[in-house]
Formats: C-alpha cells, structure tokens, sequence
C-alpha cells in the first residue's frame, strides 16, 4: 500500500526500512544482492507489490515457508519510518497540521468527524469489507483469526488495537472515527492484503485489490480512497 504520498519516505528512508525487516531472514551478503535489486526494480513502487518482490527473491523452501513473516517484518519497518517523518514534521511545524483537514493542533492524525474524516472512514470500511469478502468462504475465518493475531503486533494505540481486534472478530461496521488515525487504516489494509497474499496468493490478491479499488473510485469517485493505499 502506498502511503508515500502523505509521508514522503525517500528512496534511502524506504531502502533502511526493506533492509531492517529482511535482515533477520537473509545473510548480509545476499541481503545486499536483494537490496540492489529491489532499488533497481521495486524503488518506486507502491508497497502493495511487496509480495511479488518477495515472490522473486523467495527462491528456496526455506525463503518461500518464511514469505509471510517477511511481508510483516517489512511493512512494520516501513510505517515505523512513515511514524518517524511525522514526528519529524511536527517538530519542525508545530503549529501546521498533518492533514489539511483535522481539526486539533495535538492530534494532527487522529479525526473527530469532519467530513473529510468520515470520508476517509467510509473508504476504510468499505474497501476493507470488500477485501473480506473477496475472500473464500472457507478461508474467512482462518484470515479474520490471522488479522486478530497481527493486529496487536502493529504500532498503535492500545485502544484502537482493541477495538479493530473486536471488529475483525465480528459483523460490526468499522470503529469509530475517533479512535483511528489514517495510519492505522493504512496499516489495516497492508495486513488484510498481506493476509490475502498469503491465503490465496499474490496475483489473486492484487487483482482483488485493484477491482476493489475500481469498484469503489467507480461508485465513490468523491471519496479520497487512494489515500489508504
């Protein structure tokens, strides 16, 4: 998913971020193999072709059994880097806000239910159920037990963690706007796809995403969903 956009990661900031999460699967001279070609190949892609890069550099039994918790390893590196330049521009900005729209000076990220939040929410819940129910009936459950497992390994608030475990574990619409930031959703929507990747393989996956996608810019054009890939 492509949260480039809102935090502008560099070509390093991002190469820092692919190297710490594949370091503890692949010896350093190999690493550096991959890192080169993922600069020359996959630099300025999005973050949700991250699995067909790993797809690629996955070459052995041992690479392809441990693809998942790469994806995870990875992701976590890059929004830790996302989190960083944010906390970075507040320094140097304290009194301009992340998002145009927000509405507290001490909690640029978080929404309260401006019009632009709740669009953003509806993009959220829409584009996730959708995912959800792309998915095979016989495998929803193992993927919604697979997000309530990950979810807490990502960096968020408690509360939000909490409540987005209790919404992947039931019916109900998404939390509410208050206790999520747009990152949270980000983060969201690289897991359910990394989730998919991993249960129905990356080219079902991507196909799924882009005709949700569609669909949605299709039927919502207002809404900003391109925000949350």
């Amino acid at each position: 998913m492509n949260s480039d956009a809102k935090t502008h990661l560099s070509v390093a900031q991002k190469r820092q971020a692919v190297e710490e999460g594949l370091k503890p699967f692949l010896p350093d001279d190999y690493l550096q193999d991959i890192l080169e070609f993922w600069e020359l190949h996959y630099s300025h892609e999005p973050a949700f072709v991250l699995q067909r890069f790993l797809n690629e550099i996955c070459t052995t039994a041992t690479l392809k059994s441990q693809r998942s918790q790469m994806l995870q390893s990875v992701l976590l590196a890059l929004s830790a880097r996302e989190r960083d330049n944010q906390l970075a521009s507040k320094k140097t900005k304290p009194g301009k806000p992340i998002l145009r729209h927000a509405e507290s000076l001490d909690m640029p990220t978080r929404f309260k239910g401006d019009e632009h939040a709740q669009a953003l929410m509806q993009c959220f819940t829409a584009l996730s159920q959708r995912l959800f129910k792309t998915a095979p009936a016989q495998i929803d459950r193992s993927l919604r037990l697979y997000l309530m497992d990950t979810i807490p390994k990502l960096k968020m608030a408690s509360d939000s963690i909490h409540a987005l475990r209790l919404w992947t574990g039931t019916d109900m619409e998404a939390p509410p706007s208050s206790l999520l930031t747009i990152e949270d959703m980000q983060q969201v929507i690289n897991l359910i796809y990394s989730a998919l990747c991993e249960y129905v393989g990356p080219v079902k996956a991507d196909r799924q995403l882009s005709m949700a996608v569609k669909f949605l810019e299709e039927n919502h054009p207002e809404w900003p969903i391109r925000q949350l890939l």
